[in-house]
């Protein structure tokens, strides 16, 4: 896996020169292509967050959250649209963290996509095909129990790349945020 893993390569590039010129239609249309050309597979654990944008590209098939995330995102780079990495975790999550502090707790969450064009701030979650066009809501608005634990440039800047670190970096953020 390369360093910074929603770096656009020449297929990706490619994929996008068709797009739209229009930032907002554009996201649709990456959408569209994710929907159209990868395949989703069964979860494997030996390739949980071990693949770049361009290795899913390449081998058409997608996991979950994660890997459409990471795809959506190096085409957003491609078409020049700031977009940031979303970590989260279902409420359920962060309470059984809380009441169970010793025990080894199932994680549940999801990956969002913050998407900048000029001033205004979009949540896009890139696997239901759904955005929240008001600016700055918590992904809270659109998944009722998704709490926002990290944000960043993807899960290795986040030391998010095994389930593991998901859940040292889940315990910081409990330990954090209620004190």
């Amino acid at each position: 896996m390369r360093k910074d893993i929603t770096m656009p390569n020449d297929e990706i590039i490619s994929i996008t020169k068709n797009f739209s010129k229009n930032k907002y239609k554009a996201i649709f249309e990456s959408m569209f292509w994710i929907k159209k050309n990868l395949e989703k597979m069964d979860y494997d654990r030996g390739l949980f967050r071990k693949r770049d944008a361009s290795e899913i590209v390449k081998s058409k098939k997608f996991m979950g959250c994660t890997d459409v995330g990471l795809v959506f995102i190096s085409l957003m780079r491609s078409l020049g649209i700031k977009a940031t990495y979303m970590e989260t975790i279902s409420e359920g999550t962060l309470v059984d963290f809380i009441k169970y502090p010793d025990k080894e707790i199932s994680i549940s969450g999801h990956i969002f996509v913050r998407v900048e064009i000029e001033d205004i701030s979009m949540i896009v979650d890139p696997m239901t095909f759904q955005i929240l066009l008001i600016n700055n809501l918590p992904a809270h608005s659109m998944f009722s129990d998704a709490v926002i634990i990290a944000e960043g440039k993807d899960f290795v800047e986040l030391d998010m790349n095994s389930e593991e670190k998901i859940r040292k970096n889940t315990i910081k953020f409990v330990k954090k945020t209620f004190k």
